[in-house]
This record gives C-alpha cells, structure tokens and sequence, in this order.
C-alpha cells in the first residue's frame, strides 16, 4: 500500500497556564503537524513541536524538513516501514524532533493498515499493557498550596508525584518536598526535575538535602552538557539520578552509558527521533540495568498518545509514566488522553488512537495547509 499524499499544517497550542522551570516559563508549543494518506485513504498523523532546552530546531526549519521528507515518502509502500524510517534517519540526522512526526505518522499509518494499534506492533511478540500508571504534577510554589495539590493527587489515585525544583531558593524548595512527603505519607513515590538548573556543587547541596524525604529520583540536576558532572553526582548521589535533556537527539547516548552518568532515563520520543528510537534506548538501559520513564514534552493530544503507546509497549519494571499532561492545553488537535486513578488506559482504536479534528485543528492551525502529491 503506498504513500500517496502529504499535509503540513503549521500550528500554535498556547498552555492553559505558563509552566515555570529552571529554563524559564513556557507558554506555548509551537510547529507542525503532519498526515500521510495511503492510497487506501487510510491517514497517520505525527508531529513535531520543537521545545526550547530539548531541540535546536525550529518550527520554520522543520516545516522545510519535513516538506523535504514528504517528497521522497510519496509513492512509497508503507509496508517498508523500517526501510523508509532509514531512510528518514540517514536524510535527516541533525533533526531529531523533525524525525519523529514522521516516525509517528509512519507507524500509525502502518499500524491502522493492519488494523491494530501502535502498542501491539511494538510489543510484538508481546502482549502491550492496557494501563499505564502516570505521575500527578505539583506546581505550587507555596509548601502548603503544594501539600494541597499532593494530597489531591493521592486522593485522586495517583501513586507518584514530580515537583520542579533548581527554580526556586533551595530552602524554598526543600520546605515544598518536605510539605509534600508529610502530606502523601511514604507509600506515594516523590521524583523531582530540576531542568539542569544546578551548577555541580548546588546539586550536591540540593541532594543532599532532599535525600531524607525518600525522592525515587532526580532528573537533570545539571546542565546537559556537563556530563563529567551528571556522572560525578550519579556516583556518589544517596538519590538515584535520571537524565534527560542530556537526551535530547540522541548524540550522548555512548558518553552516556560509557560515563554511567545516570542509572534512568527519562524518555521523551518527541525529541529522540520517535518511537523506534526510543523503543532501542530503552532496550539498551533494560540490558545495562538501568529504569526508564516515557514522558511527554507538552506534546499535543497526538505526540501524547504516541508516547502512551510506546509506554504500553515497553516491557517491565515500570516507573510511572509522565503522560499526565493532557489538560495543560488550552486547546489541542484532538481530545487528549486523560488520567483516571492516576493510570492512562490505551485507546482501542487502531494506530496511535487518536486523530486531529477539523475544527480542533482550525482553531490552532497558522496559515493554511501544504499537500504534497506524486
């Protein structure tokens, strides 16, 4: 069955309310959106939202790309699935976060071809899981607002919390995880992000600090590019480290395990390249030991689903995905998936399960769409 034609559509998603990190605030997720359309009218959609601490790409970069990519798709058989996502590696290396609206789109495509969805062609031979637990987000930057919203959370049946911390003075921040571990009590699991916020020696205060609160784990305590530094800490460190904007594109995956610069890693296949890419770190962390976690970046209700699908896919022991971000959009291509008792439960649909409507795509769409014929 081949590729017969290409849409681009550029798009905005602007957050319901900014999130603050150690990077700053973000407002918004810009880039495109891309659907191919089988001669069977069958139609995948991927996309890529290049997220600034993640990616060096651009939206305008990206759209050029993928406009390159689409070309050379066209007319080819989706049944080539690991041929033409070579192909897509080998004409696009330097863009990471571009590849994976085409990875998705391909793989959703050739999921919905066969009628299934994307978790069942990963996990072959397999059984995907129906459920993924997921991780609630803390905010609040006050401890007894923050207590508020753990304790919501744990109401709510989730089972592990994340707060963003480096932002804030440290004796704020550890007043806010103090709060938390009160108001969860120790069964619920605590995991912090501190966006690479810390130089070394603040991260070895800051750890040393939130080891008595039992954290599961920390990511990026330092910048991604100080990966002697990540490795120092990860040696010595009473909190097991995770890394993962040292991630970002794939480029320090070697230094990575070579250094044993973290024992997880944190899994965000929009900007790895997709879900193949993904599928094939977490393959080599499972053999090296080492925890992973799927994790979104503020991706639209499509990049969510196929973050979910490789989640379902990924076999065990599992960490708590961070997929709970569904309703951080104002608005968004599609309904997003959404928690319940602090688990996501895989759509039934074939592919990635979800697909843009029209008037949702409308609504966020810039300027009109491009489509790519033979």
């Amino acid at each position: 069955m081949k590729i017969a034609r290409a849409e681009l559509t550029r798009v905005r998603l602007h957050l319901r309310t900014p999130l603050a990190t150690a990077r700053g605030l973000t407002d918004s997720r810009e880039g495109v959106l891309l659907a191919l359309t089988s001669e069977s009218a069958l139609v995948g959609h991927g996309e890529t939202l290049p997220l600034a601490g993640f990616s060096e790409e651009s939206p305008e970069r990206a759209f050029e790309t993928l406009s390159g990519l689409a070309r050379v798709l066209i007319g080819r058989e989706i049944e080539e699935l690991e041929a033409l996502l070579d192909m897509v590696e080998t004409l696009a290396p330097e863009a990471p976060t571009t590849r994976a609206a085409v990875d998705v789109a391909l793989f959703d495509l050739a999921a919905r071809a066969q009628g299934i969805g994307v978790a069942e062609w990963l996990a072959r031979p397999e059984r995907p899981r129906v459920q993924v637990d997921v991780n609630a987000l803390v905010y609040a930057e006050q401890p007894e607002t923050a207590a508020r919203e753990a304790s919501a959370a744990v109401a709510a049946g989730y089972r592990t919390v994340k707060l963003k911390v480096g932002a804030l003075a440290l004796d704020l921040d550890e007043a806010r995880v103090a709060a938390v571990r009160d108001a969860v009590g120790g069964e619920t699991a605590i995991r912090l992000d501190a966006n690479g916020g810390w130089k070394e020696r603040e991260a070895e205060q800051a750890i040393a600090r939130f080891a008595p609160y039992r954290i599961e784990f920390i990511e990026q305590p330092v910048d991604a590019r100080n990966l002697g530094g990540l490795a120092r800490l990860s040696a010595g460190s009473p909190i097991p480290i995770a890394a993962d904007e040292a991630l970002a594109g794939g480029y320090a995956f070697d230094e990575i395990f070579s250094r044993e610069a973290a024992s997880v890693l944190i899994l965000k296949p929009a900007v790895l390249g997709g879900l193949r890419a993904s599928q094939r770190v977490a393959a080599r962390a499972r053999r090296a030991g080492w925890g992973v976690v799927v994790t979104s970046s503020l991706d639209s209700a499509v990049g969510l689903a196929a973050a979910l699908q490789l989640a379902a896919a990924l076999p065990g022991p599992h960490f708590a995905a961070g997929l709970a971000t569904g309703a951080l959009l104002e608005h968004d291509l599609a309904p997003a998936p959404l928690a319940e008792g602090g688990t996501l439960s895989l759509p039934d649909g074939p592919g990635i399960g979800v697909a843009p409507l029209p008037d949702c795509l409308a609504r966020c769409a810039l300027g009109t769409t491009e489509e790519i014929t033979a």
